[in-house]
């Protein structure tokens, strides 16, 4: 599990694409000497594992699937990524739980900046839509943020210089591709009503047709 505060910016030293996996090496910017080969890292928001630690730099191996279901497929050689390791029972819990388990990919539509905030507009996979509340959490590349407002169909989130300046937002564009994971807690939520019988019983009656001339008359019972 992860929290979303991103404890340093790490940079790709070297891939190596083989059949069904990707080697990715990174160099962490503050090397901890408490990392450890199985270690969880949360790399741009996706839990990759320690495989191989050699002079603080650390390999991990990106399945076929994480590359075609993430961003990591697009990452090349000097990019920065944003890391974050794995959370202790003990910690603080400062942005919001992640599992790091991305739900999807989304695309920054618009980029609004105002004195030293600036806004940004993202574009959600239509997956997670019924997961998003305004002033909810949200995992953009692995970091925690809050939901300022839903319109347009974008989501949008306000960036402060602190958080600019020590994750890889700084370098985002409109265009760009970002990982997104929605609030866990939402999940369980919406997974938990919608199996509740009230709730099915509900939903039943607001997608039940109305019993009327029309119908009746549309499936024969009327001539």
């Amino acid at each position: 599990m992860f929290t979303g505060i991103v404890e340093e910016v790490g940079i790709v030293v070297s891939l190596q694409h083989r059949r069904e996996i990707t080697k990715i090496k990174i160099r962490p910017s503050r090397p901890d000497s408490q990392d450890r080969i199985g270690d969880s890292i949360c790399i741009n928001g996706v839990c990759l594992t320690v495989v191989s630690l050699t002079d603080h730099i650390l390999e991990f191996d990106i399945s076929a699937q994480t590359a075609e279901t993430t961003t990591l497929a697009e990452v090349r050689v000097s990019d920065l990524v944003n890391m974050e390791r794995a959370l202790r029972l003990a910690d603080r819990l400062g942005g919001h739980l992640l599992t790091g388990h991305v739900d999807g990919v989304g695309i920054i539509r618009k980029l609004v900046r105002s004195g030293q905030l600036y806004l940004l507009g993202i574009e959600p996979p239509e997956s997670i839509s019924s997961y998003l509340v305004d002033k909810g959490s949200i995992a953009i590349d692995g970091i925690s943020l809050t939901i300022a407002s839903l319109e347009d169909g974008l989501v949008w989130v306000s960036i402060i210089p602190h958080t600019a300046e020590v994750t890889t937002l700084k370098e985002k564009k409109i265009g760009d591709r970002v990982n997104v994971e929605a609030d866990l807690l939402a999940k369980y939520i919406h997974r938990l009503l919608a199996a509740h019988p009230l709730v099915q019983s509900a939903s039943a009656k607001i997608h039940s047709p109305s019993l009327d001339r029309e119908f009746l008359a549309k499936h024969g019972f009327l001539s």
